[in-house]
């Protein structure tokens, strides 16, 4: 991370660049795109009330452009989480992966908060680690303490994985979605990145809270990350709100690497979802 602190140093975020020491205007790199603390604009939480707001960047923004990221894109599915998760034991922890820039994390921390439940943490985990900086700096923003960032990929081994350009959802996206990267072993590239599992993340201390519900939305890896989880499901039995990339049409598509009990409750959207009867 670039630091490079000119000027009086007042009102200089950690991390960010100052070069004019008569205003608060900062700004850092991020993917090559430069991005002002005055280009957060007040953006209302669409899971809340009107006048809810989080600090965020104008859709017309350069790197929203690349990263499309708008908080009611998948609006049944994060209201479906917030719905569930007022009701969850205290200090309960929710997994969303595939965390992408935040724009799922964000308003649904920000309204767990709102609502009276701010001891639930998300876990907000993303490959990439140019998205993993631009949350931070979103939270530098923003009066949001319930979410731990986490750079890392989901998968069912330690291993390293490298986009692949050939698997793109949909097809053609790669300059104006980088939430559809998909990922392939054996890729000779700069760009690869450490994949772990939910398992190895409880282990190491690194996933705290109990988790009791699990979002996932990453690329065509949603069966290794929950075969990656085996112990955490057995355990706690979390509520799953899986996306189905295949666009299958088969309720049961990931029954094969959830333990027994787990059954299909309802689709939303593009997820299926899984609740365990015991």
């Amino acid at each position: 991370m670039i630091k490079l602190h000119l000027g009086c140093g007042m009102n200089i975020l950690d991390g960010w660049i100052n070069t004019d020491s008569k205003t608060s205007e900062n700004r850092m790199k991020i993917d090559g795109i430069d991005i002002k603390s005055t280009d957060f604009v007040d953006t209302e939480n669409p899971y809340l009330e009107l006048g809810n707001m989080i600090k965020w960047l104008s859709l017309d923004h350069e790197f929203i452009q690349h990263n499309t990221a708008n908080f009611d894109h998948d609006y049944e599915i994060k209201d479906d989480i917030i719905k569930r998760a007022v009701d969850l034991p205290l200090n309960s922890g929710i997994i969303d992966s595939g965390a992408h820039t935040g724009d799922g994390s964000f308003p649904i921390a920000h309204a767990l908060a709102k609502l009276g439940r701010e001891d639930i943490i998300i876990y907000a985990i993303e490959p990439f680690a140019y998205k993993c900086e631009f949350m931070k700096m979103v939270l530098e923003q923003n009066d949001i303490v319930n979410i731990r960032i986490i750079n890392v990929g989901l998968s069912d081994i330690e291993t390293i994985y490298g986009p692949d350009k050939t698997k793109e959802v949909p097809p053609g996206s790669w300059d104006t979605n980088s939430g559809g990267t998909c990922w392939s072993s054996g890729i000779d590239s700069e760009k690869s990145l450490k994949f772990t599992t939910i398992d190895n993340l409880v282990k190491s201390g690194q996933i705290e809270h109990q988790i009791k519900m699990i979002q996932l939305d990453v690329q065509f890896m949603e069966a290794p990350a929950l075969r990656g989880g085996a112990n955490l499901l057995e355990k706690n039995s979390p509520y799953l709100s899986l996306e189905d990339n295949w666009r299958s049409g088969n309720p049961n598509i990931y029954l094969d690497s959830v333990p027994s009990g787990y059954e299909f409750k309802k689709y939303l959207n593009r997820n299926v979802v899984y609740e365990r009867m015991l």
